[in-house]
């Protein structure tokens, strides 16, 4: 997947995201494998929110992989992680 230098990150990020926020209005076992498809296709990047499902998306998250090994952001910051 293609990838942008973001000024203030220090290794570059991809540049489809995939936005969390639906997530919770589903099933757990149905949000896992949504991850686990997207990640599997190649998204590093997930959009989170405390907003969405109250932070139960950043828990999905969280639950689904080790959260060092993916990007995720926030509406006002982004955490890299390992690739």
């Amino acid at each position: 997947m293609r990838r942008i230098a973001v000024p203030g990150i220090a290794i570059p990020i991809p540049v489809l995201g995939f936005g969390c926020s639906a997530l919770t209005s589903m099933g757990e076992g149905q949000a896992l494998q949504v991850l686990a498809t997207a990640f599997d296709a190649g998204v590093r990047h997930f959009d989170v929110a405390r907003y969405y499902g109250y932070g139960e998306s950043e828990g999905l998250l969280g639950r689904f992989r080790d959260l060092d090994c993916i990007y995720r952001a926030s509406p006002n910051s982004l955490f890299p992680g390992c690739l």
